[in-house]
């Protein structure tokens, strides 16, 4: 469940009081799978992830919110290192890819709740990464942001670098 400051300091034999700060939480099961396929330079990766909310009915009432009940997520990509077979930039990788997202926090609903289609989102990414090494990446992207409300796409460009180590 998720946590509430609500129960601070409560007493244990307010019932309305534990009822309230109760509303105030969501319990969550939360379930995901990831795939990835990596053969010479083809690099395929796959999630898909399913969250059931409960006590979002009480939750919703007590925030004035409208929370789904069930939320769904999946993301698919494919990406081709350009370099996997050059003998010339050893350790570097040069990905073109090509994502599809795609979330549903309104996939269900309680009855009382109608089902918002600007909260069915999609995105499209079209982009490039360079890892310089193992340890770091510069990346360019182009995303196009749309939902089911809509016709109509947002485009973004981001830039990034990223660093493990």
């Amino acid at each position: 469940k998720t946590q509430s400051s609500l129960f601070n300091n409560i007493d244990r034999n307010d019932t309305p009081s534990l009822e309230r700060a109760g509303s105030s939480r969501v319990g969550i099961t939360f379930l995901g799978s990831d795939l990835q396929y990596l053969s010479g330079g083809l690099d395929l990766r796959a999630q898909l992830y399913f969250i059931s909310l409960r006590n979002s009915e009480a939750y919703n009432s007590f925030t004035n919110g409208d929370l789904g009940k069930v939320m769904t997520g999946l993301y698919a990509e494919a990406a081709f290192n350009v370099l996997h077979y050059s003998s010339i930039a050893e350790g570097q990788a040069l990905k073109p890819f090509i994502r599809f997202e795609m979330v549903d926090t309104h996939f269900k609903t309680e009855p009382s709740i109608n089902k918002n289609p600007a909260y069915t989102r999609n995105y499209l990414f079209a982009g490039l990464g360079w890892w310089l090494n193992k340890g770091a990446v510069l990346k360019a992207d182009v995303k196009l942001a749309g939902s089911k409300a809509s016709d109509e796409y947002v485009k973004t460009v981001s830039l990034g670098m990223g660093v493990s180590f």
